[in-house]
């Protein structure tokens, strides 16, 4: 917990920031809608070197945890949004990957240099269960729609290594501990994201590809489109930015449905709200700003600054841009070097 004093100036800043933020953001208005669109800087927070994000399904919690190996800090850190203050850090050996259970009471934690498998409480970080299976864990993880199982994929072999590159998908049940290869690719691994219904896998870099969990076999290929990308909630359509466009595809057919030009930026960083309504893009090397757009017009309803001399963190398809489940806050992680390197994450609320 941090000190009452820290956490009395924290609240300070976060109210100076909200007051700046309504300054220069009111007026910020989605079509259709006659409330004004004000998000809130509620909160910065250090946290050491080079961390990314996941929301708890309450949207009252968040972690941070980061793929490098930092003898001295926590690499996986929990955050009370409602307190805007730290509950819990964790050490690990090496670097992991973590991500919440669905019902948000558990944490999945692994680590694939040990091969090890973590299941943590969410309230107050304790390993609740140490798993270290015959299994392939991976970098990039995500949870089953029932919480029964997740998702694990990571990429093999890199260019200049003489070993082709390809990259697999795992899925890992979490009470017989058994783990089974559902899929495994040429090609390198930059989006990782299944669908709603939980029943769609899509992964891959320059060709996607979308895998059908039920039916256990391959949909379709979506080819030539090396760029970041996520399933648009509720629907079976798969947005990818690519080249100063968001490209809509369905997700069954793989076939192109519509674009949105987002202007001379080609985001690295794209997230929808979980109606699916909005979306956040982001590229932080030419525009210092988080644009959020309506999926429906392409509109710009309002515009997040980044610090000057930033760069957003990412790492593969993980989450360094990350809209809360209930749509009112959106997190961001980023670096500034202004002389000293530091990696930070700052919380706003975007809706009421």
């Amino acid at each position: 917990m941090y000190h009452k004093t820290q956490l009395q100036r924290k609240k300070v800043h976060a109210f100076i920031s909200a007051f700046l933020s309504l300054i220069f953001l009111v007026g910020c208005v989605p079509s259709g809608n006659n409330e004004p669109f004000s998000p809130l800087l509620l909160a910065e927070w250090d946290v050491g070197k080079e961390y990314y994000i996941t929301w708890n399904s309450n949207s009252k919690m968040f972690l941070v945890y980061s793929h490098l190996n930092e003898n001295e800090l926590n690499n996986v850190q929990a955050f009370d949004v409602e307190k805007l203050e730290k509950i819990w850090g964790a050490k690990n050996k090496f670097p992991v990957t973590s991500v919440f259970t669905r019902d948000g009471l558990q944490i999945i934690e692994v680590d694939s240099v040990d091969n090890t498998i973590k299941i943590r409480d969410a309230k107050q970080g304790d390993v609740i269960r140490d798993q270290n299976k015959n299994c392939d864990v991976g970098q990039f993880i995500l949870p089953s729609f029932d919480d029964k199982a997740f998702l694990m994929a990571n990429q093999i072999g890199t260019v200049g290594l003489n070993v082709s590159p390809e990259f697999y998908v795992n899925l890992f049940e979490m009470n017989t501990g058994e783990c089974k290869e559902l899929f495994r690719a040429d090609g390198f691994l930059t989006l990782f994201d299944v669908n709603s219904n939980g029943n769609l896998i899509a992964a891959g870099d320059e060709t996607i590809r979308i895998w059908d969990m039920l039916k256990q076999k391959e949909v379709c290929q979506i080819k030539d489109v090396r760029g970041y990308g996520q399933f648009v909630p509720r629907q079976d359509v798969l947005a990818i930015s690519l080249h100063q466009k968001i490209i809509f595809f369905d997700a069954l057919s793989c076939t192109k449905l519509r674009e949105i030009v987002v202007g001379n930026i080609s985001p690295s960083y794209l997230r929808f709200s979980p109606n699916g309504k909005l979306f956040a893009i982001a590229e932080p090397t030419i525009q210092k700003s988080i644009l959020i757009m309506e999926t429906a017009t392409g509109k710009i309803v309002c515009e997040l600054p980044i610090p000057e001399s930033s760069t957003v963190t990412q790492f593969g398809g993980t989450d360094s841009l990350a809209i809360s489940p209930d749509g009112r806050y959106l997190l961001l992680a980023f670096s500034i070097s202004n002389g000293e390197f530091a990696n930070k994450v700052r919380l706003w609320q975007i809706q009421k």
